[in-house]
């Protein structure tokens, strides 16, 4: 039978094994989002979205990688659409209203498109879900449009292009790495 000090030493043996393992995927998994963020326009704000969804991610292969980025980006656009149409429902201002309603719509258009995004991720053999990322900026420019410089937007619609935006960069960056990876393991 070992005794309390042998089991204390294998103990440390095993956590001083397992610790520098597990810190090793850790550094490769932050250096393979880093490179992700770098490719946006907003690393910084691209790093601290994926790090705080960290659990989402299998770093091990890109489609993983980007497939995740594409739930982001529909949890992101169901948030801003609930927001809108919260605001439609609330305003007084039948003017208001009406925006608010068509921004909701496209907003809802544009999840459709990003529904669409995830699963051409899941069933194409080489994805190109550009159209559908496309799609979703039509839609959220559609929404911008609806208030102009000018007017009154108490529900921020007209800057909810730019919180989407982000998510579909970081789309388009993990999507791009997608085929790559694909193409390598094929030959």
């Amino acid at each position: 039978m070992a005794s309390n000090s042998q089991k204390t030493i294998l103990l440390a043996l095993i956590l001083a094994i397992s610790i520098p393992i597990s810190k090793c995927g850790e550094e490769e998994s932050s250096t393979r989002l880093d490179e992700l963020c770098s490719e946006n326009n907003r690393p910084n704000d691209c790093r601290n979205i994926l790090k705080s969804e960290w659990s989402r991610f299998d770093l091990s292969d890109d489609r993983a990688v980007a497939g995740a980025v594409v739930e982001l980006a529909i949890a992101k656009s169901k948030e801003i659409y609930d927001r809108i149409y919260q605001h439609h429902l609330d305003s007084g201002d039948e003017g208001l209203k009406s925006k608010y309603l068509s921004c909701a719509i496209s907003y809802y258009d544009a999840n459709c498109n990003l529904e669409m995004a995830r699963r051409t991720l899941d069933f194409d053999e080489f994805p190109d879900i550009s159209g559908d990322v496309g799609g979703v900026e039509e839609e959220v420019v559609s929404c911008r449009r609806e208030f102009r410089e000018e007017s009154l937007d108490p529900g921020r619609a007209r800057g909810a292009d730019e919180e989407i935006g982000l998510y579909l960069e970081m789309i388009r960056a993990a999507a791009g790495r997608v085929p790559k990876e694909e193409a390598e393991a094929l030959t």
